[in-house]
């Protein structure tokens, strides 16, 4: 009887299915970056970028240019503190041999219980986007 049951327990675990494992939160969502030193990404991995400093978070970067030439940065900033604060974005493009195509600085200021927008819109020679491989972020803040 014994035999019986073990061979019974044995056959109902290699005939179940396997359950597919599910990743935990903490693999889909990547740390975000320190950035009040500068940190330089690649252009294809920068619209699931997050970067912090002591006081704030940004994320939900775009970066488009029109084929007109019209570029456009915005990105998203949540403050970590109890208190108003202004922040500076700069920003630089390189192609792949780190030339410098493009270079910006947005500013925004917000309060510790909404949102503010980084948001700049400039004119570039058609394509410059396209040519460009790494963007260098630094993010400045300061309370008011």
């Amino acid at each position: 009887m014994r035999n019986y049951l073990f061979v019974s327990a044995v056959a109902v675990v290699i005939a179940a299915p396997a359950v597919p494992q599910q990743p935990s939160a903490k693999q889909d969502k990547a740390e975000p970056i320190n950035a009040s030193k500068g940190v330089e990404v690649k252009l294809a991995d920068f619209e699931h970028l997050t970067l912090k400093t002591d006081k704030v978070v940004v994320n939900n970067f775009i970066l488009h240019q029109s084929d007109e030439g019209q570029f456009r940065v915005n990105a998203l900033c949540r403050t970590q503190g109890t208190r108003n604060f202004s922040c500076a974005m700069m920003m630089v493009g390189f192609d792949d041999k780190k030339g410098i195509l493009w270079t910006t600085k947005v500013n925004t200021y917000g309060d510790p219980k909404g949102l503010s927008l980084f948001q700049d819109n400039s004119y570039l020679p058609e394509g410059t986007l396209q040519k460009t491989a790494t963007v260098w972020v630094r993010i400045v803040e300061s309370g008011l």
